[in-house]
């Protein structure tokens, strides 16, 4: 059992295969997020930690060289520059923080999908009925909030070709 920085308590994992083919795993754990190296044979090594405030829930996914982390704490969208991983060593990674446009700003976020466009939909969010935020995050240093469903409160979703498929868990039904 390898012993990640931070809590092991965790509650969702994503991976990432860099340009070389070295594989990566992108951990979110109760108190952060952690890249580990995970490519066989080998140790998994973790090359990267990234505190983040209290929450038994993060979700990620990955667009392109950059890994996208929601939480149900107050951090907003982490968003974590994958390209200057090298192997099993640990690096200094560029981070930052996403919440929104000013003036419609938003903190905490349940999930999110991305989609082969690099559209990035923000599920659960802590802005009106935490419905469903779409984001075009195709150059990551200037994310662009592209519109939101505020209906219902969305819990989770899929987007596959023109169609956007969400679970409304506290109504009961999909959309």
């Amino acid at each position: 059992l390898y012993t990640m920085h931070g809590s092991n308590d965790l509650s969702d994992v994503w991976g990432y295969v860099d340009p070389s083919g070295e594989e990566y795993a992108i951990v979110g754990l109760e108190n952060g997020t952690s890249i580990c190296h995970v490519t066989m044979p080998g140790p998994v090594t973790e090359v990267f930690w990234e505190p983040g405030m209290s929450s038994i829930w993060r979700d990620m996914k990955v667009w392109n060289d950059h890994a996208f982390i929601t939480t149900e704490a107050l951090n907003g969208l982490l968003v974590i520059d994958l390209s200057t991983l090298s192997g099993a060593t640990p690096v200094a990674l560029s981070v930052s923080y996403y919440t929104g446009p000013t003036g419609f700003e938003w903190q905490s976020a349940h999930n999110l999908f991305i989609d082969e466009n690099g559209v990035c939909y923000i599920f659960g969010a802590n802005r009106d009925t935490g419905g469903c935020i779409m984001l075009d995050v195709t150059d990551p240093s200037n994310i662009v909030e592209l519109g939101a469903i505020e209906d219902w409160y969305v819990h989770d979703g899929v987007a596959k070709n023109d169609t956007l498929y969400m679970a409304h868990i506290n109504d009961g039904f999909f959309t």
